[in-house]
């Protein structure tokens, strides 16, 4: 479907941010709700990426908050349960600072020697200086769908 399987495959950490990319706007009205059309979507652009890279999940979303906690990890389980359902796990999370996202996420970067990676989010006003990182917005109204996926692998594709 795309570039060259490579002979060895490359590490590559996807960050992902959850509501506008796992649920789409129409799903808001409840609170910690995944869209099955877009987990779907999500589950096809890690099978993609794993026939060219070694894919690791690290979370970005304020879903994230639920982790390693004794109270409120309804969404943080809901979305581990549902992930591993298809196959994936979740390696890890950003810090919760007050720093905004971008520098949660460049520090993470920094910190964890990130070679390959891509960021997917919707929210661009999160991102100050987004020319910075490789990030795909989905848009927020459909959240993540099919035709996403050859967009991003190519942009990961491109960046070797």
């Amino acid at each position: 479907m795309f570039a060259k399987k490579p002979k060895v495959k490359l590490p590559l950490t996807v960050f992902l941010d959850v509501d506008g990319v796992l649920n789409k706007q129409s799903d808001w009205s409840t609170a910690f709700t995944l869209n099955e059309e877009c987990v779907s979507a999500f589950s096809k652009l890690w099978k993609e990426l794993s026939k060219y890279y070694i894919p690791k999940l690290v979370l970005i979303s304020t879903w994230r908050s639920g982790k390693g906690r004794e109270q409120n990890t309804e969404s943080y389980d809901y979305l581990v349960k549902t992930l591993k359902g298809i196959g994936i796990k979740i390696s890890d999370t950003t810090p919760l600072t007050n720093k905004g996202r971008q520098n949660e996420v460049e520090y993470y970067i920094r910190r964890n020697s990130v070679g390959n990676y891509i960021i997917l989010d919707d929210d661009e006003s999160l991102y100050d200086q987004p020319e910075k990182l490789c990030i795909f917005y989905p848009e927020y109204r459909t959240g993540l769908v099919e035709s996403d996926v050859k967009k991003i692998v190519s942009i990961i594709m491109k960046r070797k």
